[in-house]
């Protein structure tokens, strides 16, 4: 059972407190949510509320940037607080206007790797160098492989627990994602192959493992170490990278069988707006509208994907003429 939250101070406190209440009696977690919440209400003290009215320097030192954030966790931060604004003018409060956020650099563009990088790079993660005392050299290789045919986020495969393999079944259960949400993802007979080879390596040093890429200090692998280790096979494998926060990235793997996924529901004859609810919940998005930027990204790879478009919606579009010419 979960401890119970120590009381915030002051009316903006006790007010946080009650949306959390809110939220988690109806099913969200909301445990990154409360803490960063919580936080605000400790900045809050020396403004409290007055006549049911959120003062607007409360929130405007909220939102401000701290030096050296990156826009995306600014973003993360002003999301949370507008949610909860938004509810608080539902209990009769007045709130402030958050002040539009300004993005500091231009939006990444995913990357997207052909079938020659793909089997380049794992064939750079098979011959890696064994080193002593370590096996890295079967955890690497059998967790971008996972990343990659099933499209899970990197924090979600580091977090997947032993007992949440099931063997029988071929799927897996993803707790606690983005959102708050669980998941089953079922895996493919040769992927499965795989990970049953990496339990049976695991289990000859770990007879019972929590995690399921467990590594020898007891702990899942880190997103840093993974991030390094990704740059290194990449290296090896001869596909250049553009520094950091330009890629390719980790979690342009999961981009890549997203891209492949739906090139191949639109090559099995599905209408690939029908496909994006279907790829949406396997891969964990809140909404088919978070997937749709992968129907771009497929069709510049693949025109025929636009074909197939065409063929759908071609009849319901009406033709644009010229107009009356005078």
């Amino acid at each position: 059972m979960a401890a119970p939250r120590p009381s915030l101070p002051g009316e903006l406190g006790r007010l946080i407190d009650e949306f959390v209440t809110h939220k988690q009696a109806l099913g969200y977690r909301y445990r990154v949510e409360s803490e960063q919440l919580a936080r605000l209400a400790r900045v809050a003290q020396d403004d409290p509320i007055r006549d049911r009215v959120i003062p607007q320097t409360v929130v405007d030192r909220w939102v401000a940037r701290v030096p050296g954030e990156r826009w995306g966790t600014q973003r993360i931060r002003v999301s949370c607080l507008r949610v909860f604004l938004q509810w608080a003018r539902s209990r009769g409060y007045i709130t402030p206007l958050l002040p539009p956020l300004k993005r500091q650099s231009a939006p990444y563009v995913p990357y997207i790797f052909s079938e020659k990088e793909i089997t380049g790079f794992f064939h750079a993660c098979d011959t890696m160098e064994v080193y002593p005392g370590t096996d890295k050299h079967l955890l690497l290789p059998m967790l971008f492989r996972l990343l990659y045919g099933t499209g899970l986020r990197v924090s979600e495969a580091c977090q997947l627990r032993f007992a949440d393999v099931d063997w029988v079944r071929g799927t897996l259960l993803i707790r606690e994602s983005k959102g708050g949400k669980d998941r089953l993802v079922a895996v493919s007979p040769s992927l499965r192959d795989g990970l049953q080879r990496w339990r049976a390596h695991l289990l000859t040093r770990q007879p019972a493992p929590t995690w399921f890429f467990e590594t020898r200090n007891g702990q899942p692998p880190s997103r840093h170490w993974i991030y390094r280790q990704f740059r290194q096979s990449l290296w090896r494998a001869g596909i250049p990278h553009a520094g950091r926060g330009t890629g390719p990235r980790v979690h342009d793997l999961r981009h890549t069988f997203c891209v492949r996924a739906l090139k191949h529901l639109v090559d099995e004859g599905l209408d690939v707006y029908a496909a994006l609810p279907i790829l949406s919940a396997y891969v964990g998005h809140a909404s088919p509208t978070a997937t749709e930027g992968y129907v771009r990204l497929t069709a510049d790879l693949y025109p025929e994907v636009i074909t197939a478009v065409v063929q759908v919606t071609g009849t319901t579009i009406p033709e644009v003429n010229d107009g009356p010419t005078h």
